[in-house]
């Protein structure tokens, strides 16, 4: 993807889709077709950590949680421990996914998982 910085989105539009859908392959020759979502019925989040220097890192969405005032989305970063042999080349990890609509205010929380590799 091309998400060059950190960043949590609420996707309720078409219009807003297509915008995150293009940054997303905007390093590619070719981009899969937008997907149809229904947006009375349907809500769509970006979560992307931004550029990295190597093919070791990841991001999730680990959970999303109803509470009584909001929705609360954790977004998971993966980072490769000292130990992990990685890609040498620059990414840029994302997660795009739906769920049903809410009215609730939908917040985020992204937390960081230092992971280790074998030897």
């Amino acid at each position: 993807g091309g998400f060059l910085e950190q960043k949590n989105v609420v996707v309720k539009s078409e219009e807003k889709l297509q915008e995150i859908w293009n940054e997303a392959y905007s390093n590619f020759m070719k981009k899969p077709p937008l997907p149809k979502i229904n947006f009375e019925t349907s809500v769509v989040v970006l979560v992307a950590i931004g550029e990295r220097n190597n093919g070791g890192f990841s991001v999730k969405v680990a959970s999303v949680t109803e509470h009584e005032n909001n929705l609360m989305i954790i977004a998971e970063e993966n980072i490769p421990n000292d130990n992990c042999v990685t890609t040498s080349m620059i990414s840029y990890p994302y997660e795009i996914i739906e769920f049903p609509a809410t009215h609730k205010k939908i917040v985020f929380k992204n937390v960081e998982k230092i992971y280790d590799c074998e030897e």
